[in-house]
């Protein structure tokens, strides 16, 4: 038998306490707590997303950058791979700096 189904059994047919539990298997009240609330152990907990942020601020520049984007797109086969990172991190250059900045 698994640790969570000892606490679970402890907990909820020989009626002890959580910090009994606790104290008897070596874990901390918190982590008890959580065996005896969850019920599916299969269930994978939910992923946290990052939000998207919203740049207003950088709005005006967005053609820019989306035109230096297709200049690059446009020229990839006379740029070597070195050289297309240079200008794309130019432009993250500037967009970081502008932010920085305001």
């Amino acid at each position: 038998m698994t640790k969570q189904h000892e606490i679970r059994e402890a907990f909820y047919v020989k009626g002890r306490s959580i910090s009994t539990i606790a104290g008897d298997f070596g874990v901390d009240r918190k982590t008890v707590r959580r065996y005896l609330d969850k019920n599916d152990w299969n269930e994978l907990p939910p992923k946290e997303t990052m939000p998207i942020r919203e740049l207003p601020k950088l709005e005006p520049f967005k053609p820019i950058r989306e035109h230096e984007a297709e200049k690059v797109q446009d020229s990839i086969k006379y740029y070597s791979h070195t050289e297309v990172k240079e200008i794309l991190g130019y432009v993250d250059v500037f967009c970081n700096i502008f932010r920085k900045s305001h």
